[in-house]
């Protein structure tokens, strides 16, 4: 009898640790740590965010054109599936991946990624103190 008894006890136990149905439609907020100094979180763009929690945050929400392979550092595909590299260093052509698009819909093309380099680069020039313009530093103007 002490043998049956155990082990539905544990079952038990671990029933009651269960959140019911109602809790688990009810619990719908994500909370997220962040050391003391750096809680505050100034903008959902990734160009204006310093803080690596932060970044690491906007990551989940916010993707890039590569990545960067954690094991070997080595650079990546990501929304762009391949590029090229000029001879001089100075051009870089992106081959984009088909049928992605922006969480309302919007298609996502080489016109955006003009738009969201353009638009970085004049905040970069309106405040040079902005973490993600040392990103940029070497961008003229994009063409499509």
């Amino acid at each position: 009898m002490s043998r049956l008894l155990a082990p539905c006890a544990l079952a038990i136990s671990l029933a009651a640790c269960s959140p019911s149905d109602d809790q688990a439609q009810a619990n719908k907020t994500l909370n997220i740590a962040f050391f003391g100094d750096n809680t505050t979180l100034v903008s959902v763009d990734p160009f204006q965010v310093y803080w690596l929690e932060h970044r690491v945050l906007l990551r989940n929400v916010a993707e890039s054109l590569t990545d960067q392979d954690p094991a070997t550092g080595k650079i990546v595909p990501w929304l762009a599936k391949s590029w090229e590299i000029s001879d001089d260093a100075l051009t870089y052509t992106f081959h984009l991946r088909d049928n992605v698009t922006f969480s309302n819909g919007e298609r996502f093309d080489a016109k955006a990624v003009k738009t969201a380099f353009d638009n970085d680069k004049a905040l970069a020039t309106q405040l040079p103190a902005t973490f993600g313009a040392t990103y940029l530093a070497g961008y003229d103007h994009a063409a499509v």
